[in-house]
């Protein structure tokens, strides 16, 4: 964790939807997430890895995630209205999918990367927005990812 960050809380709501409040496409086999924040206004940086049977099943859930996400420009999330535009973002894996995240005066950039049969989704945000830093820890994440994968192997 860099110097200054800590782990970001937790909501005590557990309530998820996907995109455009659709069920969350399949979570996987395995998951693992972790948050951090400077402040409670941000920046926020966010991950979770899900682990799948096989790469295909990735993409086809990388396929719902942009289906959903482009059905509409908005949804209410946590009570909450959440606009939604897409995101031009690097591919930094096999295929990448990026959204924009704004309401309530803050705006989070996600991105969701398909490494093989993993899924790997970071986001950042807050009040403000460092793009830079979402693709930086995408990159990272997808770095590590890698490693580990060919470890396995």
């Amino acid at each position: 964790m860099p110097t200054g960050w800590a782990a970001a809380t937790e909501s005590d709501d557990d309530t998820v939807t996907g995109f455009c409040n659709r069920p969350v496409p399949d979570e996987g086999l395995s998951k693992a997430q972790a948050g951090f924040q400077k402040s409670d206004l941000g920046p926020i940086a966010e991950e979770a890895l899900r682990g799948y049977a096989s790469a295909d099943a990735v993409s086809e859930v990388l396929k719902q995630i942009r289906d959903d996400a482009s059905s509409c420009t908005s949804m209410i999330d946590k009570g909450d209205q959440v606009h939604i535009a897409a995101l031009s973002f690097p591919t930094v894996g096999d295929a990448t999918f990026a959204v924009q995240l704004s309401g309530e005066g803050a705006t989070f950039d996600e991105a969701f990367i398909q490494v093989g049969n993993v899924l790997v989704q970071v986001g950042e945000g807050g009040l403000d927005v460092d793009p830079d830093l979402a693709v930086r820890f995408a990159r990272r994440s997808v770095e590590l990812v890698r490693a580990a994968s060919s470890s396995w192997r």
